[in-house]
């Protein structure tokens, strides 16, 4: 026997698409006034997004290898073993560490991936500085009350040197973000904490290969904005033949 549908069924099946095609009408109208009121305000709302996702991924990397490290370290490699040799930037091999379970890149070792930072995140006008396009391991700065050293930590003859990744050259809508989500307040001007110094060795490239050199400090004024901060951004002053006004990321790995 062949059941057919009621009336009153058909027109409720009907019913129910209509609702379902307003409500996809409505959506749709809801989103293109959002897109409409974004375009409106020159995308600040897409720029701000992306600058939050884009300082949580430089964050991440920075955390990354602080991890890769401090796991190395658990596992009995001391810091003067640790190797961060990879095959793209040279200078870091370390005749310390004799087998990968030392390396900071490979599975055995740190079991990180050896990453170029995103094009996007850096100022391409800065192209031809030095570390222009790499994570800096540097073996010559320290951060005052970071680890064992105070303010003034740097040249100040004490082995108390941390071991730290910078990323140079980030735009400065990255460092606004970074500190913020770190909570470092913004300094003179609304601009990033201002290293009066150099925060690094100038005097010739010093990347990390096993042991430290009594140089340098991460610093501020006032000094309290970066005292005590393991990560955040700064605003790099005058320092040696290096451009000022540059934006730099920094991440302690080991403090000592």
């Amino acid at each position: 026997m062949t059941i057919s549908s009621s009336p009153s069924s058909a027109s409720s099946q009907r019913g129910s698409v209509i609702i379902w095609i307003l409500i996809m009408v409505a959506m749709f109208a809801a989103l293109s006034f959002a897109v409409a009121n974004m375009m409106r305000g020159g995308g600040t709302g897409v720029s701000t997004e992306l600058s939050r996702t884009h300082a949580a991924e430089i964050m991440s990397y920075g955390e990354g290898l602080r991890r890769a490290v401090q796991a190395m370290r658990a596992s009995g490699t001391s810091l003067s073993e640790v190797s961060f040799e990879n095959g793209a930037i040279t200078g870091y091999a370390n005749s310390n560490c004799a087998d990968d379970t030392c390396r900071v890149f490979l599975p055995a070792g740190g079991g990180i991936t050896h990453a170029a930072p995103h094009p996007q995140w850096l100022e391409v006008t800065k192209d031809d500085e030095p570390y222009y396009g790499e994570w800096h391991i540097a073996p010559d700065s320290c951060v005052g009350e970071v680890g064992s050293g105070g303010l003034g930590c740097g040249g100040d003859g004490t082995d108390n040197e941390e071991l730290i990744a910078f990323l140079p050259y980030i735009k400065k809508t990255l460092c606004l973000e970074i500190n913020r989500q770190v909570g470092i307040p913004a300094g003179t001007g609304d601009e990033p904490p201002i290293d009066s110094g150099c925060p690094w060795s100038t005097g010739s490239t010093q990347r990390f290969t096993g042991s430290f050199v009594d140089a340098e400090e991460i610093s501020s004024v006032p000094a309290s904005l970066l005292a005590g901060r393991q990560n955040g951004c700064f605003k790099m002053g005058i320092c040696g033949a290096y451009l000022p006004n540059t934006y730099i990321y920094y991440q302690v790995l080991a403090p000592r």
